[in-house]
């Protein structure tokens, strides 16, 4: 028996397609990626054209433009390795969107101009999908079709949601959705942990566990590139010394392939054609199993944890023979819109560019200068810094600037296109459910200024752009609380209870200091600050008003006094220019006695910290980011890096507080930071009263 046993061991073969994932965010620095492209991309392509071994290689168009300009004699190889059938190319979106959030057109056009771009470039047409964070809707059989597409690739935890075992995931199926059909491969998780942190012999030895007699195994080897010698140690790891007994990983892998009749190496396309699909199934909506717990709301996030823990430490044993792991599910992804405001407002400014291009097509058709508006909404829907997990994602603010960039890029592009055809846009106020939260927000669109107001949070203002600049002001991310924070023991850290915008307004004892609202250690006396104000009126400015206004109050009763606050916010209508008015008092007319109004307005500036500048009437000159504060009527603000320059007016002297609002997130694995998300700029008002301006200049 066991000579048998041998022999049929010895007749057992197993699919290896090896994918290879290529992407860097959009407007991620040069020198950045150049230093990826010499530790990863570089000595990776070197090593397969160096062999025989097949692979199946996705890069985003963003990754594509950057080869074209700085490398393009990598794609030149990229090229080669096509030609002699060594290597297949698929399609995504062109610059990595996570494709349930964006809209129908949105998802073909992206597709559709990488599938381009493939073609043109490398002579081949794409039958394959990379599913960006592998995020996946049961709707999308339906569009991928429709680009020609024949087949995906998704984490093999969608499959173990329907139920499958592990010996079900190394197969293909189809899926469909009316009636359009989509082949789906399954990423192999075991591989997943094993490349290239264990030895490539523990890879082979669990090759060979699970090839068979039949040959009709398919197991994924996928990777992003950036594992492959960009994380941490493995660019020794793979490149230069290899595990104990071992070449360099990636060499080593490669021989391995090579010199074992029982490995097929083989691209996914090979696989469509050769080998049957096991059946059919239909996958919920879900991505891989991480992403479901980082998307969770951070205590609910935090119990996940702990549980997933206890099945690992093995004090569930019942649980764990039970492989009830399996079966304990995170979260959604589209949820991550709502446990960072600061993703769902990029989102939906977004939506309210999308919405203005497709009132111009309604009404105008299709235009030449629409070519430049649309590729900047692709741009701006670059999945990067919409959530967090593993990496900085919406922690790193020069992503969140580039999305507001391309997206005020691509109104601006409408805005001239509109009065091109004899229409002007602006001035104009909205008011809408701008969240698609089912309550109205108000937005004051001016050529220069867009100012969004919220009166369901306080009235403050959540996003204020400098048009010709392209650059929101309003791109400050709020200190949240996340799981990991839980691991740390060396510091106090702080946490915002509500979301940083401008004109949050606190009705607070007058002995509140700059240190206790930096570190949020302030009991408001009223709602003022985050409950919900009362449209009062509009007015869109004219030919003999030069402002767009708004005006908005809340009523609260404290102690025995009705008191109010009432706010009133103008946008000038052809110049950078606001003004304020904000009025606290009693029924009485006075204003509470021994109480002070603390009003908050962060800014957000994208250039070199090192060059930014606060100024005031005295003249003294210092950086906004040393917390310090100042009595004054003029204040003065430079980010020199853009030539922006944002002058506050106010009726009379106050005092003014400044000082550098930073986040501490995770950044890798095991790197933690202390990140700048903007500048803290608070006044502080005596007497209940203020008028002032701002103007952009730049």
């Amino acid at each position: 028996l066991s000579t048998i046993q041998r022999d049929m061991n010895s007749m057992a073969s197993i699919n290896l397609p090896l994918v290879f994932h290529f992407h860097q965010p959009v407007d991620n620095f040069d020198h950045v990626i150049e230093s990826i492209y010499q530790k990863c991309y570089k000595p990776l392509l070197d090593r397969i054209m160096d062999s025989s071994v097949k692979v199946t290689l996705h890069f985003s168009g963003s990754m594509l433009d950057w080869f074209e300009t700085n490398h393009p004699e990598y794609l030149d190889d990229v090229k080669v390795l096509c030609e002699r059938d060594q290597a297949e190319l698929i399609s995504g979106g062109y610059y990595e969107p996570i494709l349930a959030i964006i809209p129908d057109e949105d998802k073909i056009g992206q597709i559709s101009s990488l599938n381009d771009k493939i073609i043109d470039r490398f002579n081949t047409t794409p039958k394959g999908f990379w599913l960006a964070e592998r995020v996946w809707e049961p709707h999308f059989p339906s569009f991928l079709a429709r680009c020609g597409l024949k087949y995906i690739i998704v984490d093999d935890n969608h499959l173990r949601s329907c139920g499958f075992e592990e010996e079900d995931t190394f197969h293909r199926y189809t899926t469909e959705d009316k009636g359009k059909i989509i082949h789906v491969f399954p990423i192999n998780e075991e591989i997943r942990y094993l490349a290239p942190w264990k030895s490539v012999g523990k890879l082979k030895k669990y090759l060979s566990e699970v090839a068979t007699a039949e040959g009709d195994r398919i197991i994924l080897f996928m990777s992003d590139a950036e594992k492959m010698g960009e994380w941490g140690t493995t660019h020794e790891l793979c490149y230069v010394e290899g595990h104990e007994g071992e070449a360099p990983y990636v060499e080593e892998l490669l021989k391995m392939i090579e010199n074992s009749d029982w490995i097929t190496s083989i691209t996914l396309r090979e696989c469509l054609e050769t080998i049957p699909p096991k059946g059919m199934v239909y996958l919920p909506t879900s991505s891989y199993d991480k992403m479901e717990e980082w998307v969770l709301p951070t205590p609910t996030r935090s119990k996940l944890e702990k549980i997933r823990k206890n099945f690992e430490d093995g004090k569930l044993l019942e649980a764990e023979k039970l492989d009830v792991p399996r079966f304990v599910k995170g979260g959604f992804w589209r949820y991550f819109l709502v446990k960072y405001p600061e993703s769902n407002n990029m989102h939906k400014k977004m939506l309210h560019v999308h919405s203005k291009y497709e009132d111009f097509m309604d009404v105008f058709g299709d235009d030449p200068g629409l070519f430049k508006v649309k590729q900047q909404l692709y741009m701006a829907q670059a999945n990067d810094c919409y959530w967090h997990g593993q990496f900085g994602g919406i922690y790193l603010s020069f992503l969140r600037h580039s999305v507001y960039k391309h997206l005020l890029m691509a109104e601006t592009q409408l805005e001239r296109l509109f009065k091109e055809h004899g229409t002007m846009i602006t001035p104009r106020i909205h008011q809408k459910s701008f969240y698609c939260n089912g309550l109205d927000q108000i937005l004051i669109e001016s050529e220069k200024v867009n100012a969004c107001i919220d009166p369901l949070d306080g009235g403050t203002i959540f996003e204020l752009d400098v048009k010709p600049l392209h650059y929101n002001l309003q791109n400050t991310l709020s200190r949240w609380r996340e799981a990991y924070h839980e691991e740390n023991t060396s510091q106090e850290l702080i946490f915002d209870t509500w979301r940083k915008a401008s004109l949050r307004t606190f009705l607070v004892d007058s002995a509140v200091s700059m240190a206790d609202f930096k570190s949020n250690k302030v009991s408001p006396i009223s709602a003022f600050h985050d409950g919900r104000y009362k449209i009062i009126s509009t007015s869109e400015a004219r030919e003999d008003d030069f402002f767009s206004w708004v005006k908005i109050r809340r009523e609260e009763i404290i102690g025995d006094d009705a008191v109010s606050i009432e706010k009133v916010i103008k946008v000038h209508k052809d110049k950078s220019m606001l003004e304020f008015f904000l009025n606290a008092s009693t029924e009485g007319g006075d204003f509470p006695e021994g109480q002070s109004l603390i009003v908050d307005f962060p800014v957000f500036f994208n250039g070199d910290p090192e060059k930014f500048e606060l100024e005031t009437e005295a003249g003294g000159v210092t950086s906004p980011l040393k917390s310090g504060f100042t009595k004054t009527r003029q204040l003065t603000l430079r980010d020199s890096t853009y030539d922006l320059v944002l002058e506050f007016s106010f009726d009379r002297t106050i005092e003014v507080w400044h000082y550098a609002h930073e986040t501490y997130s995770r950044m890798n694995t095991d790197d933690y930071q202390s990140k700048y998300q903007g500048i803290g700029i608070v006044f502080k008002i005596g007497d209940g009263q203020i008028s002032f301006s701002l103007t952009c200049n730049h």
